[in-house]
Order: C-alpha cells, then structure tokens, then sequence
C-alpha cells in the first residue's frame, strides 16, 4: 500500500516518506537465500556470527579494520556490528539496509521526476522505469557497492541539478566510505570540474570507449603484452581465468551465461550508446534550441559513459557502468519530457519501446530471487514474526 500511495502521490510531499517506508519494508521482508552463493548470505551469516560472539568494544576495532573487507569500507561492518549487539535477526540488518538505501535511492527519483515538466505517459514511463531498475531497491543484495553508488548519484545531481555543489561534492565524496572503489568515479567526478567541456570531444572519446568496450579478454591480454612486466603483473590479477570465473559464478560478470542475461545487457548497452548519439546529433544541428541544462548533463554523460566502458574491460569494472547508465537516462528523460513534439525521437521510441519492456522485465525476473510472498502479502508485525526465505520465482515455478 505504501508503494502504490507513493506512487500515486509521486509529485507530492507524501511521496518520499511512502516510498521510503516501503524500502524499509522491502529490507524487513528481503529473502536470504542460504542455498545460494548470494552475498545477502554471507553479510548475514556475518551478522549472526558477531551476535553469537558478543563482541566486545575493545575487540570492534579488530574486527572493523582486519580483513578484506573491513579495513576502508567502514558503512557495512558498522551497521553490522552496532546491530548484533541487540539482536541476531538478520532481516533486521536488511530492514536498515533497505531504509538508508531507499532514503537516497527514492531521492535520486524524486528529483529527476520533480524536474518533468509534462505529464508521464507511457513512454516517460518506460525511461522512468529503466532509469529506476538500473540500481532498484533488491541491489541491497550487494549492499556495499550499490549504496554507494545510490549516494554518489545523489550527490551528483545535488551538485548538477540542484546546484547546491559544496553539499553535492560532500556526498559524492561520503560514498567512498560505503565502497572504496568509489574513488575511481569521485577522482573522475573531480576531474571534470577543471577539464575542457568540448562536446565532440566528449563524443569523440566515449565512441571510442565504446567500441574498445566490446574486446574481449583474450585481445585485452594480447595488447598488454607490449606493457612493462610490473604493468602486466597487476592487471593480469583482474584477467586470469579463476577471477572471471568467480565473477561469473556471482552474477557480476560482464559476460553472462543465459542468453536472455545477454539480451537484456546488451539491449540495454545499445539503448544508452543510441540515445546518446541522438542527443549529440542534435546539438550539432540545434544547439541553440536545446537548454543548458540537457547540454550540461549529455556532457557529463558522454565522459562518464566513456570511462565506465573503459573500465568493463575488466572484471567488476563493468560495475560502473551503473554510473555512466543512470546520468545518461537522466538526460535523456530530461530530453524527452521537454521536447515533446521531437518526431523522430518518438517514432523511435515507439519503435524500441519492446525492447525496453524486455529490460524491464528482465530486471523484475533478477529482482524475483530477493522477493517472498511476505514482501506481497505480508506486513511488518508477521516480518518479524516469521521468516520467509522462500524467493517467489521458486513458489511461481512450484505451481507451474
């Protein structure tokens, strides 16, 4: 109820607390799937562990900075270990989870649609959409990587769209406590304030990024082999086989295995390279008819974009596709909701609009395996109550 409210009253102040409550529920009622290799496992199974061994807060510190993980990403080993200290219940960690994720995440949405200034049909709809499932609420599934990456796009838009840029450029900068690869987009972030805004070079470099995009490894390898030898020992870390494997194995690989992951991927790769080639190709023949705004975000696109292409040349590094992914279809709704009677961007649309619908529906399907009947039907009192660790694709396939 709170999600259909929310989104009824999406352009009204009732909006953000709505929807961010049903994150919070979403988070309360999130399936952890011990079957499966999920990292939602092990943040829990880590959960329960702290609770088991009643950590003390003399030993906090060795557990917050030992290991691999809790030496700079300080957001999930804090939450974890202040949690278990009142109780064991996982669903309770994935509750907060939810809610802080959901906080930013319904933010980035709600400025993005408070800045539309036509009603949304059903092709904004669509790009709404897209937009929205590029990061959706189950990525708490991962939560390190996909907070963060909810922050960082909160504080870009605050600085861009807002134009409050000491408070934007903080919280770009706070999302590298939540994920310590995230220097890489606030290195870019920082970049850019100081670099050229040449709009054909911009294209120029994310054509090419592109196109670099789709080598394989095996060529990646091939061409590393004129580097120095220190060079080639530390990328080839990211390239061998046992590390691509392993990536494959958890769903972050950017060559997926079922042929619907690889529809979905690329249908989606080629959908944000097309709409930003259709934006360049009008600025060349109507630049001063399009507004300063767009021109300011199809730049930061076409840069963004750019790097994170480079960076899908490696594994995880297509992770950040997610970055260059969702400024993108921010300009691009920007573009859509303003120049409405632009003929052929709306034949086009119409025409790919089932292509959309087929991401969308993909991205719904991976979102099945972190969603039980309690997120449905159920409410907060029997979350709490009963666990329900049964994701519903597998209650849909018990009934086929």
């Amino acid at each position: 109820m709170t999600l259909y409210l929310g989104i009824k009253y999406i352009r009204t102040p009732l909006a953000f607390p709505l929807l961010s409550l049903f994150c919070l529920f979403f988070g309360l009622t999130f399936v952890i799937n011990y079957e499966s290799n999920a990292d939602s496992v092990r943040y829990a199974q880590e959960f329960i562990s702290l609770n088991e061994k009643n950590t003390s807060l003399a030993s906090a510190g060795e557990y917050l900075f030992e290991g691999e993980e809790g030496k700079v990403d300080l957001y999930q080993p804090l939450i974890t270990l202040f949690l278990s200290y009142f109780t064991n219940n996982p669903n309770i960690l994935f509750a907060v989870f939810g809610l802080i994720f959901g906080i930013f995440h319904v933010k980035n949405i709600l400025m993005v649609v408070n800045e539309i200034p036509v009603k949304i049909g059903f092709i904004l709809t669509l790009l709404l959409l897209t937009y929205i499932l590029i990061n959706p609420i189950w990525s708490i599934n991962g939560v390190r990587m996909w907070t963060a990456a909810q922050v960082f796009i909160f504080g870009f838009l605050t600085f861009y769209l807002k134009g409050e840029r000491i408070k934007g450029a903080i919280w770009c900068a706070l999302s590298i406590f939540i994920h310590f690869s995230f220097l890489f987009p606030i290195t870019l972030f920082f970049i850019y304030l100081f670099i050229p805004r040449r709009m054909t070079a911009l294209f120029a470099f994310f054509i090419i990024s592109f196109f670099v995009s789709q080598l394989n490894l095996d060529l990646v390898k091939q061409y590393m082999s004129v580097l120095p030898g220190l060079f080639q020992e530390k990328i080839m870390v990211y390239t061998q086989e046992a590390v691509v494997e392993r990536f494959m194995e958890e769903g972050e690989s950017p060559i997926p295995l079922s042929w619907h992951v690889i529809l979905a991927n690329n249908l989606l790769r080629y959908f944000i390279a097309a709409i930003l080639i259709f934006m360049y190709v009008r600025y060349i023949y109507f630049r001063d008819q399009i507004s300063p705004k767009i021109l300011t975000f199809l730049g930061l696109s076409l840069f963004f974009s750019a790097f994170a292409n480079l960076s899908a040349l490696i594994p995880s590094g297509s992770r950040f596709l997610i970055i260059g992914d969702s400024i993108a279809m921010v300009t691009f709704i920007f573009y859509a909701a303003t120049y409405t009677e632009d003929k052929w961007m709306n034949y086009a649309l119409k025409v790919i609009s089932p292509a959309l619908l087929f991401v969308i529906i993909f991205k719904f399907r991976v979102g099945f395996d972190f969603i039980g009947l309690s997120t449905v039907f159920g409410n907060p009192i029997l979350a709490l109550i009963f666990d329900d660790n049964l994701p519903i694709i597998e209650f849909v396939k018990s009934i086929l």
